[in-house]
């Protein structure tokens, strides 16, 4: 559900700044960026969207977004994130305990950014805004009266749990590369190759696109194909070679 237009996702970058292959957009990671309403269609309701709820329906939040350690624990969380991939701008605990509108905008078009790096500026944050988090199939509602004074006491803790939620899509992302860059024995790369598939196949759910998340499934079920069939090959090999011992050993008697 990327943007030039408008989740938890990432500019290609490693921490240093540099380039890196991944599943971010510089190897293949849709733009999870609102189109027009009109758009609907391209929204992720498809046949994956059951398995995270249908979008648009809002929960109750259960977060204790009054609770000043959980207030506290996301202002840590989005602060460790940008500080270790290069946020441009200062950013402090006190800047977000009661943010301006400008460090919101810059945040959260950085965090944005992250997921579909083409998009290059907000509309009206407040329509632009809750339309990201839909795409995304933010399980909460994220109204456009709390982004309209979003600095305030009575409507930050609930964006600021929404930003940190996003971190959280980030971070997952980031653990999938780490484990596509370890070194890992057979059972290990097996696993590693999955989880970089469902990270992968999630990224294109959230974009509801379709047709990549039918190619990575082709993909991968071409992957065990050929591992089957080099597994069968090498079983009848091993075969020949116990059929010529035994013979071996019957000439030799």
């Amino acid at each position: 559900n990327g943007r030039s237009s408008l989740a938890p996702g990432k500019a290609g970058q490693a921490k240093d700044g540099s380039s890196r292959q991944s599943i971010k957009p510089a190897s293949g990671r849709p733009s999870v960026a609102p189109r027009p309403v009109e758009r609907s269609s391209s929204m992720g309701l498809d046949r994956r969207s059951s398995a995270f709820g249908k979008p648009g329906t809002a929960k109750p939040d259960p977060r204790p977004l009054s609770d000043k350690n959980f207030f506290n624990g996301c202002i840590r969380n989005i602060i460790a994130y940008a500080s270790t991939h290069s946020y441009p701008y200062a950013l402090s605990p006190k800047v977000l305990t009661s943010p301006t509108g400008k460090d919101f905008a810059q945040l959260a078009l950085w965090l944005f950014q992250r997921f579909d790096p083409t998009l290059k500026a907000l509309g009206k944050v407040e329509d632009e805004v809750p339309l990201f988090f839909k795409r995304l199939n933010y399980p909460f509602q994220l109204s456009k009266s709390a982004l309209f004074a979003v600095g305030s006491p009575h409507s930050w803790p609930s964006v600021l749990a929404a930003l940190a939620w996003l971190v959280e899509l980030l971070n997952y992302d980031d653990r999938a590369e780490d484990a596509a860059g370890s070194q890992f024995d057979e059972k290990q790369r097996s696993e590693r190759q999955f989880f970089v598939y469902a990270s992968t196949t999630y990224r294109y759910f959230l974009a509801g696109d379709d047709p990549k998340a039918q190619a990575a499934d082709d993909e991968m079920l071409g992957q065990f194909r050929e591992r089957k069939a080099a597994l069968l090959h090498s079983n009848q090999a091993l075969k020949q070679v116990r059929t010529q011992a035994a013979a071996a050993l019957l000439f030799n008697r």
